[in-house]
């Protein structure tokens, strides 16, 4: 499947890059919204979802639409990537990303089948993008999946997880081993826990993602269970 690329340009912000996997139409069955990590572009993202390439899924993956943030010893050529948030303005550029988000996810999904269903995946920072724009907003979806999350300290993360539909959620880690469940301790099981969200926490070997825990075929009750 051929990765393409476009700029979406809404008329209440900066028009920002996007890819895609696949092409909006009849015969999409599930959309995916895919968001990049810090220091990482949205092409870099592909290789670790080929899985999910099907005739009937469409991968959408956005640049970031925040100024670029400079890579430190990477080649010139190579030196900047667009980020989600910035430190110093992190407010105004989250606000930003809620409002271009709304807008490509409704502009995609208006060329596909009533109904298709969404599911959002945030590595890194884009899993503190995904939840600031799912918290309190209408998009109905079917999962949300936080791959190696990222929280910046500013941002109060049990109240950002309480914010957000009560739809499933899967806490993605990397390892290079094989480990055992988290504990109760762990304070992103327990924010999920106090937020009331159905969670399951899954760990992958050297960022590999299988298509048991990503297809787009395997049902919520499958994938899913109560934390």
């Amino acid at each position: 499947m051929r990765l393409s690329s476009a700029v979406f340009s809404p008329s209440s912000s900066h028009g920002a890059s996007y890819y895609r996997l696949g092409e909006p139409g009849p015969n999409i069955r599930h959309v995916w919204l895919c968001l990049h990590g810090y220091q990482q572009s949205a092409s870099d993202l592909v290789a670790r979802l080929a899985t999910l390439a099907t005739p009937e899924t469409l991968l959408i993956l956005p640049e970031a639409p925040a100024s670029a943030v400079p890579l430190r010893s990477a080649a010139p050529e190579k030196a900047e990537f667009p980020q989600w948030f910035r430190p110093h303005s992190l407010g105004p550029d989250l606000a930003h990303v809620r409002t271009y988000l709304d807008q490509l996810v409704s502009h995609i999904l208006a060329a596909c089948p009533p109904g298709t269903p969404l599911s959002i995946l945030g590595y890194d920072h884009g899993a503190t993008a995904a939840c600031v724009w799912l918290a309190n907003n209408h998009f109905s979806y079917d999962r949300l999946l936080l791959y190696d999350a990222y929280f910046p300290p500013k941002i109060s993360r049990r109240r950002l997880l309480a914010d957000l539909p009560r739809s499933p959620v899967v806490v993605l880690t990397t390892t290079g081993e094989a480990l055992a469940a988290p504990t109760p301790d762990d304070g992103i099981v327990q924010d999920l826990r106090q937020a009331g969200l159905p969670f399951r926490f899954r760990r992958v070997t050297n960022h590999s993602l299988s298509l048991a825990v990503l297809s787009a075929s395997t049902t919520a009750d499958d994938l899913l269970a109560e934390g």
